[in-house]
């Protein structure tokens, strides 16, 4: 008999993923940018800015920090994701899209509450649990 009652459930990560157009845009800038061999992936972070407090950021890296998640983007990069940020931006898709002359990456983020006007920046509910991460 299996005693189920010592056993710890942990919550499926729900994955941080890509479309096709921001792969092929981020495949691009490695290609231009950073030729070398030495990339392994971007990372996306976030910082406090903008109106409503929180923007989000992305870098091209060389190195993996140890409290990063990883999530598969394709076959030739990953995402990374501090650990930290994680709930806020868990089950986000990143896309890239031409808006008029404007090239961006938009983010459908299912925690976002409020953006401001302008896009630049996001709010996450006060109610957000931290410990459904």
């Amino acid at each position: 008999m299996n005693d189920t009652s010592t056993r710890v459930r942990r919550p499926k990560l729900k994955p941080v993923t890509m479309t096709q157009a921001a792969i092929n845009h981020i495949k691009s800038e490695i290609k231009k940018h950073h030729s070398d061999a030495t990339i392994v992936g971007f990372r996306l972070y976030l910082s406090t800015a903008g109106c409503s407090g929180m923007m989000y950021k992305i870098e091209i890296i060389r190195q993996i920090d140890p409290n990063d998640l990883c999530f598969q983007a394709c076959d030739e990069f990953n995402i990374y994701i501090d650990k930290s940020a994680y709930p806020f931006v868990q089950g986000t898709e990143i896309d890239f899209v031409t808006e008029g002359l404007n090239q961006i990456f938009k983010y459908k983020n299912p925690n976002e509450t409020a953006a401001c006007g302008c896009g630049e920046s996001f709010t996450i509910d006060d109610r957000f649990d931290e410990e459904e991460a």
